[in-house]
């Protein structure tokens, strides 16, 4: 069953399994609320966010959502090729979602 208005790859899906996310257009991340049960049942995609390239067009996975849909593990590429930036490492990901 198609919950996009205007396409979308990388679909993956809230810990709880409650929203759906995915990328549009390349590198806008969507949120589609789902109910699932002896129906399936969707609202309207909301768009959280916009986030430079996220999608390499590939079948490979640029990101990841946490548990709770409220953070995002992404790979982003660099703006340009001989660019440098900053490496961010993140520690104990699960762990801080645990409450």
């Amino acid at each position: 069953m198609q919950v996009s208005t205007a396409g979308g790859v990388q679909p993956e899906w809230r810990g709880d399994g409650k929203e759906l996310f995915y990328i549009q257009g390349g590198s806008t991340m969507m949120a589609v609320p789902v109910v699932t049960g002896s129906a399936f049942q969707h609202g309207p995609p909301a768009k959280l966010f916009t986030a430079g390239a996220i999608s390499f067009g590939s079948r490979t996975f640029s990101y990841q959502p946490a548990p709770d849909g409220q953070r995002f593990l992404m790979m982003l590429p660099p703006v340009k090729a001989d660019e440098t930036f900053p490496l961010t490492v993140v520690q104990n990901w699960e762990a801080g979602l645990k409450k």
